[in-house]
């Protein structure tokens, strides 16, 4: 709760922009089934492979980022440093995208005592190649604004 104390408080509050209205390119619904793979580099990146920290359902995306839900006791224990985004038959489509975590935080408890969280990860040093294939997958598994999808209710 904000106590104004004068006008220029309040214009300030009415006129802030929304999390949403900042960003450069909005956010997609997508359809269920498509996957985000959480991984970490190894300290030495020439011997061995990217170690998998987690699994993901992709919740939105755009090209600066996206939203994903995932289950586990606690916030991230080893942060990942790249990731790979699959579609509902757990084909890779786009792999080694950089980014960084923007945001995890917990929605609601699972009986079993494990936490359902949320995580926004930005995207950062992408190829031509890694956006060309980010906004195909965009357009082919997102849902589109006159669609309705699992989030949205249309009453007759």
């Amino acid at each position: 709760m904000h106590k104004l104390r004068n006008v220029d408080q309040r214009k300030h509050l009415v006129n802030r922009p929304t999390h949403e209205s900042q960003r450069r390119a909005p956010r997609r619904t997508v359809r269920p089934g498509s996957n985000v793979i959480f991984k970490k580099t190894p300290r030495f990146r020439f011997i061995g492979k990217p170690q998998i920290l987690h699994t993901a359902a992709l919740i939105d995306i755009s090209t600066e980022g996206l939203r994903a839900r995932y289950t586990a006791p606690d916030k991230w224990s080893s942060l990942f440093d790249h990731i790979a985004i699959t579609d509902a038959d757990n084909k890779v489509i786009v792999d080694d995208i950089f980014c960084k975590i923007i945001s995890d935080f917990q929605v609601n408890h699972t009986s079993d005592g494990k936490r359902n969280r949320v995580c926004g990860v930005k995207f950062s040093r992408l190829t031509n190649r890694q956006r060309t294939k980010l906004e195909r997958f965009i357009k082919e598994h997102t849902v589109r604004e006159g669609e309705s999808s699992q989030w949205h209710v249309q009453f007759d």
